[in-house]
């Protein structure tokens, strides 16, 4: 994962501000990434190749963000690129039907709201 998001990164003239390890039970890494005068984070789930982007990333939510598109390009060659529209989709019932015993737990004692609250979370 490194090597393509460095590349994507070094492409767009970029450099990775900070990274973040998931750490007290979240299921993703965080890179704060800084392009000319934007600064966003790239998410990327530490089971699935799953990765998003994000203007906000704390404990008291994630604000995703549909940007840059060279950078999206670059990656979704390795990895689902999510955007916004599935990640802040709402959470139905259907959506956890065919999830295991646990992950439904979960989802009854944190309720999360979003498709993206449960796809990079703090409780893994």
């Amino acid at each position: 994962m490194k090597l393509t998001l460095y590349h994507a990164i070094r492409y767009e003239n970029g450099k990775v501000i900070e990274t973040d390890p998931p750490v007290n039970n979240r299921n993703f890494y965080t890179y704060q990434i800084g392009i000319r005068t934007t600064v966003f984070y790239i998410l990327l789930h530490s089971t699935f190749p799953f990765v998003a982007f994000a203007s906000v990333v704390d404990y008291s939510g994630i604000k995703f963000i549909d940007e840059p598109e060279q950078v999206k390009t670059i990656l979704s060659e390795s990895y689902k690129v999510l955007d916004t529209n599935l990640l802040n989709q709402t959470l139905t019932r259907e959506d956890t039907s065919r999830l295991g015993r646990h992950e439904q737990e979960m989802i009854r004692y944190w309720k999360p709201e979003t498709i993206g609250e449960v796809i990079f979370n703090y409780w893994d």
